[in-house]
């Protein structure tokens, strides 16, 4: 058996678009959760992450 070990961290600035994008990815793929034309402010919300923490 393999073991996988996983480090868990606060995105770094420069890391705030690819982690709105991952959030938009994962959540437009959630069955039954509004798409971006039903909640576009949601996911502009996703996409735009980094703001969260200003």
């Amino acid at each position: 058996m393999t073991e996988n070990t996983y480090r868990v961290r606060n995105a770094e600035p420069n890391e705030y678009d690819q982690v709105g994008q991952l959030m938009v990815q994962v959540y437009s793929q959630i069955e039954g959760f509004p798409n971006a034309v039903e909640q576009p402010k949601y996911y502009e919300m996703l996409a735009k992450i980094g703001d969260w923490r200003k």
